[in-house]
């Protein structure tokens, strides 16, 4: 017989020991006896029942805002701002950078394809960089040089993050990424379906989102919370909750093998069988009598 323990465990960031400050996304929760090594045990499952997540994070970061170029071999950069943009306000970030630069360049935005181009005036030679950490946002990605017009091969990316991932090296479980090709500790995947300064809420439908794992005991939750690219997410000191089930297949053992075969060893069933006989020997003894 097996039966199943099923163990609520509610998270709250602000509870936790901050890995990485207050951008909450590396966290451990330290338990005490959260699941210990039992022989009974069969399978240890882990679900993510619900999440809430603000969305806090920005489409621009400090990991992917620069853009290096150079003006007749001079290197120049233009830092974009940190916060969430639209396409005009993109247009606009950009020429204000290369106003402070002195550069001699205009972006404009084709409002038809969303694609950036950069209009040169001055006769200058411009070369974008791939080095710069925009450029897959801007919609570049190798080195591209003109004198009068810098066309983007590809529209500009504002969409920013659009998973989530949560991981955790002691509930680790079998999950694979293709940005490492390789097994990776994800427990849920959750889809960024809100707009800035908004709430994700994240509630578990299926039984496909639980998830056996493989240590025989825990004491200690980690989480870590990252983007599609492997990077920690900034929640910027605005706490998130999550909601765990920790679900324990347990074999019956002590009452499957409770029989007559292992009962406590108290010469019970000798003691009936010798009583038994002396009952016979006195009823033989009593029939003599009587006749």
């Amino acid at each position: 017989m097996v039966y199943v323990d099923n163990r609520i465990i509610t998270l709250n960031s602000q509870d936790g020991e901050k890995i990485n400050g207050t951008y909450l996304s590396n966290i451990n929760f330290n338990f005490s006896g959260l699941l210990s090594d039992d022989k009974n045990i069969l399978r240890t499952y882990i679900t993510i029942l619900n999440a809430q997540f603000a969305v806090s994070f920005y489409i621009i970061e400090d990991d992917n805002n620069l853009l290096y170029y150079t003006e007749n071999s001079v290197p120049k950069t233009i830092t974009i701002p940190i916060g969430n943009y639209n396409g005009n306000q993109m247009v606009t970030a950009l020429n204000a950078g290369f106003a402070d630069n002195g550069s001699n360049v205009v972006s404009i935005l084709n409002s038809q394809n969303g694609i950036l181009k950069f209009l040169i005036t001055g006769g200058s030679s411009y070369t974008f960089l791939s080095t710069s950490t925009i450029k897959s946002i801007l919609g570049f990605s190798s080195n591209i040089t003109d004198t009068s017009l810098i066309t983007m091969p590809f529209q500009l990316n504002l969409l920013g993050k659009k998973k989530i991932f949560i991981n955790s090296n002691n509930l680790r479980n079998s999950a694979f990424s293709s940005k490492s090709l390789s097994c990776v500790q994800t427990i849920a995947s959750i889809p960024v379906d809100k707009p800035p300064y908004e709430m994700i809420s994240y509630v578990s439908v299926s039984d496909l989102e639980k998830n056996i794992i493989f240590n025989k005991s825990v004491d200690t939750i980690d989480i870590q919370i990252v983007d599609e690219e492997n990077k920690y997410i900034n929640f910027r000191n605005i706490n998130w909750s999550i909601t765990l089930c920790l679900s324990i297949e347990k074999d019956d053992k002590v009452k499957l093998e409770y029989g007559l075969f292992n009962l406590p060893q108290n010469n019970t069933l000798e003691n009936n069988i010798e009583n038994s006989k002396k009952l016979s020997r006195d009823e033989k003894d009593l029939q003599l009598l009587e006749s």
